[in-house]
């Protein structure tokens, strides 16, 4: 009897312990996710600054000749 409660508790203990590691497991794995996902949209939010800061840097003067030329 005593034999058969001890392997029960061992059972659960071995349950629990798996679950709370699967739950911490997939937890990092999103957390991984989720970085990759900022790296990935930073470096796009980078790229479309440098791409706008051209564009400025092309029709500003363009523009500030137009204005100008009206004075």
């Amino acid at each position: 009897m005593k034999k058969s409660i001890l392997e029960n508790i061992k059972q659960i203990l071995l349950i629990v312990f798996s679950v709370v590691l699967g739950i911490f497991l997939s937890e990092r794995i999103e957390e991984r996710k989720n970085k990759d996902e900022a790296a990935l949209l930073l470096s796009k939010i980078k790229s479309e600054v440098t791409k706008n800061k051209q564009l400025l840097e092309y029709w500003v003067p363009y523009h500030f000749v137009i204005v100008h030329q009206y004075e």
